[in-house]
């Protein structure tokens, strides 16, 4: 699925992606490591689950838009969002053409999407 959406987010919405992780301690630590502006993490990460990754994140770089991506996004979306953990929670099912808006909207603001 990263392979899949990678190039489609950067073509569509002008960001970079600046790296891929393949479970949640890996993403924790890419995230500390590198300068991002936004954080797409899918909730059901091996190691350290998506939602604890996000907890940390929000803690230690609060200037980092989160963004749950998820098959499971729809049976938790009001739940993660009232938590105020995620910026922004999309389904897998959603398609990408949501990804790349709600991305525009969180790096460039409401107009860009």
């Amino acid at each position: 699925m990263r392979g899949a959406i990678r190039k489609p987010i950067e073509t569509s919405t002008g960001l970079s992606v600046c790296g891929e992780a393949e479970n949640g301690l890996e993403a924790l630590q890419k995230a500390r490591d590198r300068c991002c502006d936004v954080v797409l993490l899918d909730l059901a990460m091996p190691g350290l689950n998506g939602i604890e990754t996000a907890k940390i994140l929000r803690l230690e770089v609060p200037h980092i838009k989160l963004v749950g991506f998820s098959m499971l996004a729809n049976q938790f979306r009001e739940e993660l969002l009232a938590s105020n953990i995620f910026d922004a929670v999309l389904s897998k099912t959603d398609g990408l053409i949501k990804l790349v808006k709600t991305l525009k909207s969180l790096t460039l603001g409401p107009a860009a999407g």
